[in-house]
């Protein structure tokens, strides 16, 4: 219930265009490791076996919470639509960008949803375990409000992989954005 009441908070924060960050400098990397370590029952429940790769340093400063928000959604989906199979999931940075991809080899995405997925509200054809269609434009505001970018790539039946890419300078305390 309280997760569901933090989502409907976010939307409505989220549609006013506006979002306070709190930049702090971080390695992503242990923000990663941090949000996998809070699925642990869930993915034993889903059997999914679980691997993170790290290169580089991936440091910067962003928004710790979002950061975790960020995670926290795209596991979760990964765990929901890839249940029984290995998620990879791979943290990197070069000069310029850190990068999270999360990697499930579920259902995947038809091409004609990939683009839709991202919108408020939306959910993509096979509808499991509920949902409200808000996780990833969630995701991909908080991307946007950081000066990053989320994308995906998918193969209908083989799985799905969300790239996030945050820029590794310091983010603006209050952000303004379309919510489009």
């Amino acid at each position: 219930l309280l997760e569901t009441l933090d989502r409907l908070l976010d939307v409505s924060r989220l549609s006013t265009g506006r979002i306070d960050l709190q930049a702090e400098p971080m390695n992503l990397a242990e923000v990663v490791r941090e949000v996998i370590d809070g699925f642990d029952a869930e993915l034993a429940v889903a059997r999914c076996k679980l691997t993170l790769s790290a290169r580089g340093t991936p440091t910067g400063a962003w928004d710790r919470l979002r950061v975790e928000q960020i995670c926290r959604n795209l596991l979760s989906n990964a765990i929901r639509f890839g249940a029984g199979r290995p998620i990879e999931v791979a943290v990197g940075a070069d000069h310029d960008f850190a990068t999270v991809a999360i990697r499930d080899h579920g259902i995947g995405i038809p091409p004609e949803q990939q683009s839709k997925i991202f919108e408020r509200f939306e959910r993509g054809v096979e509808q499991r375990t509920g949902g409200f269609g808000i996780g990833l434009w969630i995701v991909r505001n908080i991307c946007v409000a950081m000066g990053g970018t989320v994308s995906v790539e998918s193969t209908l039946g083989e799985g799905a992989c969300f790239t996030v890419m945050l820029p590794r300078r310091s983010a603006p305390q209050v952000v303004e954005f379309a919510t489009g």
